[in-house]
């Protein structure tokens, strides 16, 4: 197909006289136009400060978030510490209650004992005190003397001696109690002497 020639110059388009004619906005219009366009660059201006104040409270957000995992894992290793100590605790509790019973078997052993030793002692009032005095040998004497026996025999059955206080001493005005403690059963010989 060949193209068509025009060879008619009325046939043409006449584009140049509407191109002379191409109409212009009027002044109302274009002031509208403006007007909107100062609108909405106020609020893209409004927008982006928005967006920025949000960005930086997700920054914030973001921090405290950090912090909250941080306090997070510190009350995790709290716990376990705790859970740990519980555990030493109950160690310890069963170690203190295996004591308490070592402590009354002990207490009863020595309560026993106390009472061995007390059943010993021959205690002695109304003996006179002297200064510088020679408590031991004088105990003897009054020993051996009352039971008929030799000082040298006595001498060997009697430990210590000493002087005490006592309650009726104290009560009466009377001189201190002076305590014997037999190494035999001098005690009990002494008792039946009686």
């Amino acid at each position: 197909m060949t193209p068509r020639k025009h060879n008619n110059k009325s046939q043409l388009p006449n584009y140049g006289t509407q191109h002379n004619q191409v109409s212009t906005p009027d002044k109302t219009t274009m002031n509208e136009v403006l007007a909107k366009l100062d609108l909405i660059t106020e609020t893209i201006m409004e927008t982006n400060d928005k967006v920025k104040r949000i960005e930086e409270d997700l920054t914030g957000i973001k921090q405290e978030v950090k912090k909250i995992g941080t306090l997070e894992q510190n009350i995790k290793q709290m716990m376990e510490d705790v859970k740990q100590m519980d555990k030493r605790l109950e160690v310890v509790e069963e170690k203190m209650a295996g004591f308490e019973m070592e402590k009354e078997t002990v207490s009863g052993e020595n309560l026993w004992l106390e009472m061995k030793l007390k059943e010993r002692y021959l205690r002695f009032r109304k003996i006179p005190e002297q200064d510088n005095e020679e408590t031991r040998s004088k105990i003897i004497e009054i020993i051996a003397e009352f039971m008929g026996e030799n000082i040298e025999d006595i001498e060997q059955e009697i430990d210590e001696v000493f002087r005490a206080n006592s309650k009726i001493a104290k009560e009466k005005n009377l001189p201190r109690d002076v305590v014997g403690m037999s190494l035999s059963q001098l005690d009990q010989k002494v008792k039946r002497q009686e």
